[in-house]
């Protein structure tokens, strides 16, 4: 929510985020993760029996949040000049949290499970939790990048369908967004010029022209 460079714009940056590529896949893993450790903390009894399995969506997410973590480092360094680079580190905590409870949901004793079931339960999760999101971004972001292109290539008809598609996906990434926001720059036709604004408007709650106007 803090983020202000990395996946998203904020007061930092008004450009595209650093990762923006990797934006959707990364709020997608996150998302799983977090609702995992949220199941897991609260309904720790009910759960008890997949042990195995959360241990390995927690392993998994360590790993991720410590890549994180490593890829937001050097500009962390940098921002500790001025204190706020301190939220650099919290992936490397999350990430702390993350195995802590990896280790605690493998320590549940179970009788009727041999290690190697313990294995299978663990490989298992973190193959959920990395390929379920990987791969639901993956069409997610094929079907936004079709829209787009249609929205900015496309006749009137084709791109007023594709405005309506990418309004009713809601989750837009921000490099999409900025292909639109370019192409609005771009755009020497009025009538065109004026939908891009209204659909750029529609996605984000941003008037282009205004942003337009920051960049130069």
């Amino acid at each position: 929510m803090a983020d202000p460079v990395y996946f998203k714009t904020g007061f930092m940056n008004d450009g595209e985020p650093i990762f923006a590529r990797f934006q959707l896949v990364v709020y997608l893993i996150t998302t799983v993760e977090m609702g995992s450790f949220l199941v897991w903390r609260t309904f720790r009894k009910h759960v008890s029996g997949y042990a195995p399995i959360f241990a390995g969506v927690f392993f998994a997410g360590a790993v991720f949040s410590c890549v994180i973590g490593l890829a937001m480092l050097p500009l962390t360094i940098f921002a500790l000049l001025f204190l706020i680079g301190v939220f650099g580190l919290i992936p490397f905590v999350t990430a702390f949290a993350y195995f802590r409870s990896g280790v605690r949901a493998m320590r549940i004793p179970r009788t009727d499970l041999r290690s190697s079931a313990r294995l299978a339960g663990v490989v298992l999760g973190a193959t959920l939790a990395i390929t379920l999101p990987f791969v639901v971004s993956t069409e997610w972001e094929r079907v936004v990048s079709t829209s787009v292109n249609t929205l900015i290539s496309g006749n009137a008809r084709e791109a007023e369908a594709a405005a309506h598609r990418l309004k009713r996906l809601r989750v837009v990434p921000a490099k999409y967004r900025g292909e639109i926001e370019n192409a609005y720059r771009r755009e020497s036709d009025p009538a065109k010029k004026e939908f891009l604004r209204r659909a750029y408007e529609d996605l984000t709650g941003d008037d282009p022209s205004v942003r337009s106007v920051i960049f130069d």
